[in-house]
């Protein structure tokens, strides 16, 4: 896990604007958690990650297809 939480983690979104335009907004890199439990920081930062993308989808549900089944 350690090797993995020492890069630089930007998060970016894009975004349909219409038919033939999209609009790409690059995020501030996330923080890495560094408390010495190399499991647990892993996992806080993954659920950031998670928190950021499910706050993508439901504020624009129209734009989301799952062909697998992601949560549950």
């Amino acid at each position: 896990y350690t090797r993995a939480l020492h890069c630089a983690l930007p998060i970016a979104c894009v975004e349909r604007l219409d038919k033939t335009k999209m609009r790409v907004t690059i995020y501030p890199q996330t923080p890495v958690p560094a408390t010495g439990d190399a499991e647990a920081d892993l996992h806080q930062l993954m659920q950031a990650m998670n928190n950021q993308l499910e706050g993508w989808i439901r504020a624009r549900p129209q734009d989301w297809l799952w062909i697998h089944k992601r949560w549950g």
